[in-house]
This record gives C-alpha cells, structure tokens and sequence, in this order.
C-alpha cells in the first residue's frame, strides 16, 4: 500500500479532532484515508 501524503496544516486539524473527541483514531484515520498504524504515529 502507498503511503498518503498529508501536509502539516492536515495533520494538525486531524491531532485536533482527536483531541476535541470528534471520533477516535480508527473512525479519524478511515476519514483521512489513512492507516489506523499511521494515525498512531
């Protein structure tokens, strides 16, 4: 599988999601079209 690029203002208002409890790493990172792994990290 390819790895997404994801800008840093992407990644900040993923983190931020999280943080406000808009969801949880699997539901963020399946919306980012991202990996569960990736997100994590």
């Amino acid at each position: 599988m390819s790895k997404n690029k994801i800008s840093p203002d992407e990644k900040l208002a993923v983190v931020k999601r999280f943080l406000n409890g808009e969801g949880n790493q699997r539901s963020i990172a399946a919306h980012m079209g991202i990996s569960y792994q990736s997100f994590q990290q």
